[in-house]
Protein backbone atom coordinates (compact mmCIF):
# COMPACT_ATOMS: atom_id res chain seq x y z
CA UNK A 1 0.00 0.00 0.00
CA UNK A 2 3.02 2.20 0.57
CA UNK A 3 3.97 1.72 -3.54
CA UNK A 4 4.29 4.29 -5.30
CA UNK A 5 6.41 4.34 -9.03
CA UNK A 6 9.01 6.41 -7.57
CA UNK A 7 9.81 3.57 -4.94
CA UNK A 8 9.40 1.28 -6.65
CA UNK A 9 12.37 2.09 -9.58
CA UNK A 10 14.16 2.86 -6.42
CA UNK A 11 13.82 -0.52 -5.46
CA UNK A 12 14.99 -2.14 -8.69
CA UNK A 13 17.77 0.14 -9.19
CA UNK A 14 19.02 -1.33 -5.46
CA UNK A 15 18.51 -4.75 -6.72
CA UNK A 16 14.71 -5.67 -6.46
CA UNK A 17 14.50 -8.68 -8.84
CA UNK A 18 10.99 -9.55 -8.71
CA UNK A 19 7.54 -8.90 -7.13
CA UNK A 20 5.21 -10.84 -5.40
CA UNK A 21 0.94 -9.27 -4.77
CA UNK A 22 -1.30 -10.58 -2.74
CA UNK A 23 -4.95 -10.85 -3.19
CA UNK A 24 -7.60 -11.32 -0.80
CA UNK A 25 -10.61 -11.50 -3.11
CA UNK A 26 -11.79 -10.14 -6.50
CA UNK A 27 -15.70 -9.14 -5.80
CA UNK A 28 -15.25 -5.59 -3.95
CA UNK A 29 -17.45 -6.83 -0.86
CA UNK A 30 -15.37 -9.59 -0.48
CA UNK A 31 -12.14 -8.01 -0.17
CA UNK A 32 -12.95 -5.22 1.56
CA UNK A 33 -13.79 -7.51 4.65
CA UNK A 34 -11.45 -9.98 4.18
CA UNK A 35 -8.93 -7.46 3.54
CA UNK A 36 -10.16 -4.65 6.11
CA UNK A 37 -10.28 -1.88 3.87
CA UNK A 38 -10.74 -0.23 0.19
CA UNK A 39 -7.36 -2.10 -1.29
CA UNK A 40 -8.51 -3.90 -4.74
CA UNK A 41 -7.76 -0.66 -6.79
CA UNK A 42 -4.58 -0.19 -5.03
CA UNK A 43 -3.04 -3.76 -5.89
CA UNK A 44 -4.49 -3.33 -9.45
CA UNK A 45 -1.96 -0.41 -9.60
CA UNK A 46 1.04 -1.74 -8.37
CA UNK A 47 0.40 -4.75 -10.55
CA UNK A 48 0.48 -2.24 -13.53
CA UNK A 49 3.90 -0.36 -12.25
CA UNK A 50 5.61 -3.82 -11.64
CA UNK A 51 4.91 -4.86 -15.00
CA UNK A 52 5.91 -1.38 -16.56
CA UNK A 53 8.83 -1.31 -14.74
CA UNK A 54 10.09 -4.72 -16.61
CA UNK A 55 9.89 -6.91 -13.54
CA UNK A 56 8.48 -10.31 -12.90
CA UNK A 57 5.22 -10.38 -11.50
CA UNK A 58 3.82 -13.16 -9.38
CA UNK A 59 0.02 -12.75 -7.87
CA UNK A 60 -0.49 -14.73 -4.54
CA UNK A 61 -3.86 -15.77 -3.34
CA UNK A 62 -4.59 -17.04 0.02
CA UNK A 63 -7.71 -19.31 -0.63
CA UNK A 64 -10.22 -20.43 1.61
CA UNK A 65 -13.89 -21.18 2.03
CA UNK A 66 -15.37 -17.45 1.54
CA UNK A 67 -12.81 -17.05 -2.11
CA UNK A 68 -12.43 -20.78 -3.40
CA UNK A 69 -15.21 -19.76 -5.80
CA UNK A 70 -13.40 -17.62 -7.57
CA UNK A 71 -10.56 -19.56 -8.10
CA UNK A 72 -11.10 -18.81 -12.18
CA UNK A 73 -11.39 -15.76 -12.07
CA UNK A 74 -7.57 -15.27 -10.29
CA UNK A 75 -5.69 -17.06 -12.98
CA UNK A 76 -7.73 -14.81 -15.54
CA UNK A 77 -6.81 -12.05 -13.73
CA UNK A 78 -3.17 -13.25 -13.24
CA UNK A 79 -2.86 -13.72 -17.66
CA UNK A 80 -4.20 -10.08 -17.97
CA UNK A 81 -2.06 -9.00 -15.47
CA UNK A 82 1.22 -10.33 -17.58
CA UNK A 83 2.49 -12.26 -14.24
CA UNK A 84 4.46 -14.88 -14.94
CA UNK A 85 3.38 -17.22 -12.18
CA UNK A 86 0.42 -17.63 -9.40
CA UNK A 87 0.15 -18.99 -6.63
CA UNK A 88 -2.96 -20.78 -5.11
CA UNK A 89 -2.56 -20.74 -1.74
CA UNK A 90 -4.82 -22.47 0.12
CA UNK A 91 -4.72 -21.17 3.74
CA UNK A 92 -2.16 -22.55 6.11
CA UNK A 93 -3.51 -22.52 9.95
CA UNK A 94 -1.58 -20.36 12.06
CA UNK A 95 -2.33 -17.70 14.24
CA UNK A 96 -5.68 -15.88 13.14
CA UNK A 97 -6.33 -18.43 10.74
CA UNK A 98 -5.83 -21.06 13.63
CA UNK A 99 -8.46 -19.52 15.80
CA UNK A 100 -10.92 -19.22 12.81
CA UNK A 101 -10.51 -22.11 11.19
CA UNK A 102 -13.64 -23.52 11.77
CA UNK A 103 -14.83 -20.83 9.38
CA UNK A 104 -12.40 -20.68 7.06
CA UNK A 105 -11.77 -24.47 5.97
CA UNK A 106 -13.43 -25.84 3.30
CA UNK A 107 -15.40 -29.06 3.28
CA UNK A 108 -12.68 -31.62 1.23
CA UNK A 109 -15.73 -31.63 -1.90
CA UNK A 110 -15.45 -28.19 -2.18
CA UNK A 111 -11.13 -28.06 -2.36
CA UNK A 112 -11.62 -30.80 -4.95
CA UNK A 113 -14.39 -29.57 -7.18
CA UNK A 114 -11.81 -26.24 -6.90
CA UNK A 115 -8.62 -28.15 -7.84
CA UNK A 116 -10.53 -29.75 -10.78
CA UNK A 117 -11.30 -26.25 -12.13
CA UNK A 118 -7.63 -25.39 -12.07
CA UNK A 119 -6.48 -28.46 -13.86
CA UNK A 120 -9.27 -27.61 -16.43
CA UNK A 121 -8.09 -23.84 -16.71
CA UNK A 122 -4.49 -24.81 -17.18
CA UNK A 123 -5.47 -27.74 -19.63
CA UNK A 124 -6.68 -24.85 -21.94
CA UNK A 125 -4.08 -22.57 -21.36
CA UNK A 126 -0.39 -24.50 -21.33
CA UNK A 127 1.58 -22.24 -22.10
CA UNK A 128 -0.05 -19.36 -20.29
CA UNK A 129 2.09 -18.64 -16.44
CA UNK A 130 3.01 -21.24 -13.72
CA UNK A 131 0.66 -22.09 -11.33
CA UNK A 132 1.28 -23.57 -8.31
CA UNK A 133 -1.36 -25.23 -5.69
CA UNK A 134 -0.58 -25.19 -2.29
CA UNK A 135 -2.85 -28.04 -0.69
CA UNK A 136 -4.30 -27.26 2.81
CA UNK A 137 -2.29 -29.17 5.71
CA UNK A 138 -5.41 -30.71 6.58
CA UNK A 139 -6.14 -32.74 3.45
CA UNK A 140 -2.29 -33.74 2.58
CA UNK A 141 -1.24 -37.17 3.19
CA UNK A 142 2.20 -35.90 4.34
CA UNK A 143 3.18 -32.80 5.78
CA UNK A 144 5.09 -30.07 4.26
CA UNK A 145 9.09 -29.78 5.53
CA UNK A 146 9.57 -26.69 7.31
CA UNK A 147 10.95 -24.25 4.93
CA UNK A 148 12.49 -27.10 3.45
CA UNK A 149 13.81 -27.91 7.11
CA UNK A 150 14.21 -26.38 10.07
CA UNK A 151 17.16 -23.56 9.96
CA UNK A 152 18.39 -25.26 6.44
CA UNK A 153 17.51 -22.62 4.17
CA UNK A 154 15.89 -19.35 5.81
CA UNK A 155 16.43 -16.89 8.30
CA UNK A 156 13.56 -14.27 8.13
CA UNK A 157 13.61 -11.15 10.32
CA UNK A 158 10.45 -10.03 12.49
CA UNK A 159 9.66 -6.46 12.85
CA UNK A 160 11.03 -6.73 16.36
CA UNK A 161 14.16 -7.59 15.30
CA UNK A 162 13.54 -11.73 16.36
CA UNK A 163 15.88 -13.88 13.69
CA UNK A 164 13.53 -16.88 13.11
CA UNK A 165 13.80 -20.01 11.26
CA UNK A 166 10.18 -19.20 9.63
CA UNK A 167 7.36 -16.38 9.62
CA UNK A 168 5.38 -18.53 12.21
CA UNK A 169 8.30 -19.64 14.26
CA UNK A 170 7.53 -16.66 16.93
CA UNK A 171 4.50 -19.17 17.94
CA UNK A 172 7.22 -21.52 19.82
CA UNK A 173 8.44 -21.59 23.38
CA UNK A 174 12.24 -20.37 21.99
CA UNK A 175 14.23 -17.90 22.80
CA UNK A 176 14.79 -16.58 19.30
CA UNK A 177 18.05 -14.31 18.99
CA UNK A 178 17.95 -10.45 17.75
CA UNK A 179 19.54 -9.29 15.15
CA UNK A 180 21.53 -6.07 16.24
CA UNK A 181 22.50 -7.93 19.22
CA UNK A 182 23.71 -11.09 18.05
CA UNK A 183 25.57 -11.28 14.68
CA UNK A 184 23.60 -12.98 11.91
CA UNK A 185 26.76 -15.58 11.86
CA UNK A 186 26.25 -16.58 15.27
CA UNK A 187 22.13 -16.65 15.20
CA UNK A 188 22.59 -19.23 12.30
CA UNK A 189 25.38 -21.69 12.78
CA UNK A 190 25.48 -21.40 16.99
CA UNK A 191 21.81 -20.20 18.35
CA UNK A 192 20.11 -22.90 20.10
CA UNK A 193 16.49 -21.87 18.54
CA UNK A 194 18.11 -22.62 14.96
CA UNK A 195 19.59 -25.61 16.02
CA UNK A 196 16.94 -26.81 17.91
CA UNK A 197 15.11 -28.63 15.12
CA UNK A 198 17.55 -28.60 12.58
CA UNK A 199 18.63 -32.20 10.80
CA UNK A 200 16.96 -35.11 11.93
CA UNK A 201 18.53 -36.34 15.55
CA UNK A 202 16.05 -34.82 17.45
CA UNK A 203 13.02 -36.39 15.74
CA UNK A 204 10.96 -39.12 17.77
CA UNK A 205 9.22 -42.35 16.06
CA UNK A 206 7.31 -42.50 13.52
CA UNK A 207 9.74 -40.02 12.21
CA UNK A 208 13.10 -41.06 13.55
CA UNK A 209 12.63 -44.49 11.38
CA UNK A 210 11.06 -43.11 8.68
CA UNK A 211 12.42 -43.35 4.74
CA UNK A 212 10.91 -39.97 4.48
CA UNK A 213 12.23 -38.08 7.53
CA UNK A 214 14.96 -36.31 4.78
CA UNK A 215 12.13 -35.43 2.73
CA UNK A 216 9.43 -33.93 5.09
CA UNK A 217 12.06 -33.21 7.90
CA UNK A 218 8.77 -34.12 10.71
CA UNK A 219 6.92 -31.50 9.06
CA UNK A 220 5.43 -28.23 10.18
CA UNK A 221 7.07 -27.79 14.41
CA UNK A 222 4.57 -24.96 14.38
CA UNK A 223 1.91 -26.93 13.79
CA UNK A 224 2.94 -29.97 15.92
CA UNK A 225 2.99 -27.35 18.62
CA UNK A 226 -0.86 -25.74 17.87
CA UNK A 227 -2.36 -29.30 17.94
CA UNK A 228 -0.30 -31.26 20.24
CA UNK A 229 1.56 -28.50 22.70
CA UNK A 230 4.37 -30.57 21.79
CA UNK A 231 6.93 -28.98 19.28
CA UNK A 232 9.02 -31.87 19.01
CA UNK A 233 5.81 -34.20 18.14
CA UNK A 234 5.35 -35.83 14.26
CA UNK A 235 3.46 -33.42 12.70
CA UNK A 236 -0.36 -34.22 12.64
CA UNK A 237 -1.29 -33.93 9.16
CA UNK A 238 1.30 -36.93 8.46
CA UNK A 239 -1.21 -40.14 8.20
CA UNK A 240 1.45 -42.19 10.21
CA UNK A 241 1.28 -39.30 13.21
CA UNK A 242 -0.18 -40.86 16.45
CA UNK A 243 -1.97 -37.07 16.61
CA UNK A 244 -3.33 -37.72 12.92
CA UNK A 245 -6.70 -38.06 14.34
CA UNK A 246 -7.19 -34.59 15.63
CA UNK A 247 -8.89 -33.51 12.25
CA UNK A 248 -10.79 -35.65 9.54
CA UNK A 249 -7.57 -36.48 7.17
CA UNK A 250 -7.56 -38.13 4.13
CA UNK A 251 -6.30 -41.82 3.10
CA UNK A 252 -3.07 -42.09 1.92
CA UNK A 253 -3.50 -42.04 -2.03
CA UNK A 254 -5.17 -39.18 -2.56
CA UNK A 255 -5.52 -36.89 -5.31
CA UNK A 256 -2.44 -34.59 -4.01
CA UNK A 257 -0.21 -36.51 -1.66
CA UNK A 258 2.32 -33.91 -0.66
CA UNK A 259 3.04 -32.64 -3.79
CA UNK A 260 1.98 -29.31 -4.32
CA UNK A 261 3.17 -28.14 -7.26
CA UNK A 262 0.84 -28.33 -10.41
CA UNK A 263 3.55 -27.89 -12.66
CA UNK A 264 5.36 -30.89 -12.94
CA UNK A 265 8.55 -28.60 -14.25
CA UNK A 266 7.79 -25.07 -13.32
CA UNK A 267 9.63 -22.40 -15.35
CA UNK A 268 11.97 -20.66 -13.75
CA UNK A 269 11.01 -16.94 -13.29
Amino acid sequence: MGLDQRRLNALKEAGLAAVQLSLQALEPGLARRVAGGEFLEAKFRAARWVREAGLPLTINVVLHRLNLHEVEAYLNLARELGASAIELANTQYYSWAWLNRVHLLPDRSALEAAYARVLAWKARNPEALEVVWVVPDYYAEYPKPCMGGWGATHLVVAPDGRALPCPAAYLLPLDFPRVGEVALEAIWYYSEAFNRFRGTAWMQEPCRSCPRKEVDFGGCRCQAYLITGNPAATDPVCYLSPWSGQWPSPKPGGPWSRGQELDAKPRRR
